[in-house]
């Protein structure tokens, strides 16, 4: 029960907060020279995230979800010392926007988009979790309640 409820909320509440749809003015615009990135994967060797390294900040990152063959291609285009404007996520810092010299690198629609989507599946994930937990609990109510009347018998 306490890890259906556990694994629920992860999957539910963070997913929701840290990937939560923003509109564009809610975003944090931001300038950097790039300087190179690095793709992220699980234990499994699925896509995590891209980790972009910047000459003039500390490294930012952008979703698995948003990251495609468009974006992989015009990311190998950059080359290190060039500018990007970007638009981050207010709460998770997470690139949701990266434009160079006037080329969309990542729009904001589609990784908005993609986000939603990630955090829908999450959330059927999380739904899953908390049945799990309730099916847990009918049990262990169950029991409870068959005591109550045993010791009420007894009195």
């Amino acid at each position: 029960v306490a890890v259906g409820l556990l694994i629920g909320n992860v999957f539910v509440i963070v997913t929701w907060h840290e990937g939560k749809p923003i509109d564009r003015g809610e975003a944090i615009p931001f300038s950097a020279t790039f300087d190179f990135y690095t793709m992220c994967t699980s234990p499994k060797g699925s896509l995590d995230r891209v980790e972009i390294c910047f000459r003039d900040y500390e490294k930012l990152y952008m979703r698995g979800v948003c990251f495609d063959a468009g974006v992989g291609t015009a990311l190998d285009k950059l080359q290190s010392g060039d500018k990007v404007d970007l638009l981050l996520h207010p709460i998770s810092n997470y690139i949701w926007q990266m434009q160079s010299e006037g080329e969309t690198i990542l729009s904001f629609e589609a990784s908005r988009r993609q986000i939603l989507a990630e955090n829908i599946a999450f959330s059927g994930i999380g739904v899953f979790c908390y049945l799990l937990a309730i099916m847990g609990a009918i049990p262990l109510f169950l029991q409870w309640k068959e005591r109550r009347k045993a010791i009420t018998k007894r009195s």
